[in-house]
């Protein structure tokens, strides 16, 4: 189906603490929207503790390395994410 193929592009790089780091190759920020969404879904699941539910939240930064990302302000819409990668790019020089 259309999501596998899309998480074809999606390879995840490294997991530090209540980190997960994926590198992904783009067509465009539709795309990378796309992507972005899926994996949100996938983290924010509800979990049940001690019969409390609760869901941890999740903070999604782009850039162009792991040292110098920006939060992404509407994980929703492809010009946040566009805006947020440029102002991480244009940071690191």
């Amino acid at each position: 189906n259309d999501q596998t193929a899309l998480m074809h592009n999606v390879d995840p790089r490294a997991q530090e603490h209540d980190s997960v780091l994926f590198h992904a190759w783009i067509k465009d920020w539709v795309q990378a929207t796309a992507i972005i969404l899926r994996l949100d879904g996938y983290f924010r699941r509800p979990c049940v503790y001690w019969g409390e539910e609760f869901v941890i939240d999740v903070e999604v930064k782009v850039g162009p390395n792991w040292g110098e990302m920006i939060k992404v302000k509407d994980v929703h819409s492809p010009i946040s994410v566009q805006e947020a990668y440029e102002n991480a790019c244009e940071a690191a020089g």
